[in-house]
């Protein structure tokens, strides 16, 4: 071989190993966040609760007559075999509470701090005594928890469930308190431990294993230590809750604010999710318009229409897709340049004698807005949205879908109350409204009377008619005009029922009117 041949050699050689030695630098292009982004199904809390009442074993369960509460009213969470939610009015504190006979001894809290204390304390001797009725162990509850006093009269509290020291995630104990009595008392995901799960890997370890789902060219600082949390999964056919031991980390991915949280298995170091941590305010878009709150008698401040109200279960309409509004009336997700919307959803639609509505926007808010004037009232419009957006259907939208709401949390299997309720509005007649059977009517201003559909009372009151018509016993009630002011009432918290109906005198009220 020539000299010349070994300098080609030894030239190839190292151009080649050169060559090598690059493409062996060459780091990967990490992949986009979203593509890493994950959640095991097992990890997808879907509520399965029933009616105490429909298992044969618990209708004679002493457990209730201590609770104080009906099977027929209270929830069983079928996952886990406890009382889910249960509707006692047992006094607490002193207060106005039916059957409350209570008293302060040393006089009434002073401040809303001390209000907190007596409530936190009032209620973790009631769990104490009923520990064993409603399944929870005192020592898996992290007291004080939260106390939150919203006013002199209501009182919520929340204690998170902790296991051997580690918090169990979305297990928890809730409660409120109104007028002094204990309204409301629920259990979160609240299953059996069965005390194996074991950190067999250590926090660094959990580290790597995130390291190796992303990548090097993605994992980046972490943005505190990393802790261990009980994460309740469901079983595969989804019929129990268990719980894995995992390691909670917070990565920015690499990106500038970013905040990703990634649960490992704590005890084979298998990802179990990775989500964006972040909460994002610009993610929705909000559905909203002027509402009367309670009157349109004009009297400050729930007798006034007020600007920007939800409009709840909405349809919204983009780029040839249909979204429905939550109850707050925001997009379930970010959608982009012009949207359209109508007041007409899943569980109410309005039919305004007026004309057809229909609203596009591009803005975030998309805002059917508030009539032009105070006393406008009937066909009267914003001058947008069509003929239709008139005060009695963005009201009756509101009002209605949130009653529904409220209904459908009481009976969750009520089949009439997830069909879709026509309300017609505007109708060319005075001084009443009526629900026929299937839907509910209401008129204009005139003959001394303001325009019913702009009443959030009338509204209740004839919805009222609709849920005595398809309750347990679907046929009207006898009196069935007291069944439907019974639901106003509940709903309103107010038993003076539609507040000026009349426009220069009140009702009669069968000798006991309502004269404010």
């Amino acid at each position: 071989m020539t000299r010349r041949s070994h300098k080609r050699i030894a030239s190839y050689a190292a151009a080649t190993l050169v060559a090598t030695l690059a493409q062996a630098a060459t780091i990967p292009e990490p992949r986009p966040v979203d593509s890493v982004l994950m959640i095991k199904p097992e990890l997808i809390m879907r509520a399965d609760l029933a009616r105490a009442s429909q298992f044969a074993a618990l209708v004679d369960d002493e457990r209730f007559e201590r609770l104080g509460v009906r099977p027929e009213q209270t929830m069983v969470d079928r996952r886990t075999g406890r009382l889910a939610t249960l509707y006692p009015a047992t006094p607490l504190l002193p207060g106005r509470g039916v059957g409350n006979n209570l008293s302060w001894a040393a006089g009434a809290p002073q401040s809303a701090v001390a209000l907190e204390q007596a409530a936190g304390a009032a209620f973790r001797a009631y769990v104490v005594e009923h520990a064993a009725d409603l399944g929870v162990a005192i020592d898996e509850l992290a007291w004080p928890g939260k106390v939150a006093a919203l006013d002199d009269d209501l009182v919520n509290i929340h204690i998170p469930r902790v296991v051997a020291g580690i918090a169990v995630r979305h297990s928890n104990l809730s409660a409120s308190i109104r007028h002094g009595n204990l309204i409301l008392l629920g259990t979160d995901n609240w299953g059996d431990f069965d005390g194996n799960a074991i950190a067999t890997l250590t926090m660094d370890e959990a580290r790597e294993s995130l390291k190796r789902y992303v990548g090097d060219g993605r994992y980046g600082a972490g943005i505190r230590q990393p802790w261990l949390e009980f994460v309740p999964v469901t079983t595969d056919d989804g019929s129990a809750i268990t719980y894995r031991l995992a390691w909670v980390l917070l990565n920015d991915l690499q990106q500038p604010g970013g905040r990703f949280e990634a649960l490992v298995d704590a005890g084979n170091g298998e990802l179990l999710s990775l989500q964006d941590d972040l909460h994002y305010g610009e993610t929705a878009r909000r559905v909203q318009g002027g509402v009367y709150p309670v009157s349109n008698d004009q009297t400050p401040p729930d007798g006034v229409e007020q600007a920007g109200w939800p409009m709840p279960f909405a349809q919204v309409t983009s780029g040839g897709s249909t979204f429905v509004t939550d109850v707050g009336g925001n997009t379930p997700s970010c959608l982009d340049g012009e949207v359209t919307t109508v007041l007409s959803g899943p569980y109410v639609d309005m039919a305004d004698v007026c004309g057809a509505e229909s609203l596009a926007s591009s803005d975030d808010e998309i805002d059917w807005l508030s009539g032009p004037t105070p006393a406008a009232t009937d066909c009267t419009t914003p001058g947008v949205g069509g003929p239709g957006n008139t005060k009695a259907s963005r009201t009756g939208f509101h009002e209605l879908n949130m009653l529904k709401a409220m209904a459908r949390s009481q009976l969750p299997s009520n089949n009439w109350l997830h069909q879709q309720l026509t309300a017609n509005m505007n109708i060319v007649n005075t001084c009443n409204a009526f629900w026929n059977g299937t839907s509910v009517n209401f008129y204009r201003a005139g003959g001394g009377c303001r325009n019913t559909g702009e009443q959030a009372a009338i509204f209740d009151h004839e919805w009222g008619h609709g849920m005595d018509n398809n309750d347990a016993v679907p046929s009207v009630s006898s009196p069935g005009e007291g069944v439907a002011d019974t639901y106003s009432t509940l709903r309103l918290n107010d038993s003076c029922i539609g507040r000026g109906f009349r426009v220069a005198s009140n009702c009669g009220g069968y000798g006991d009117p309502c004269l404010d």
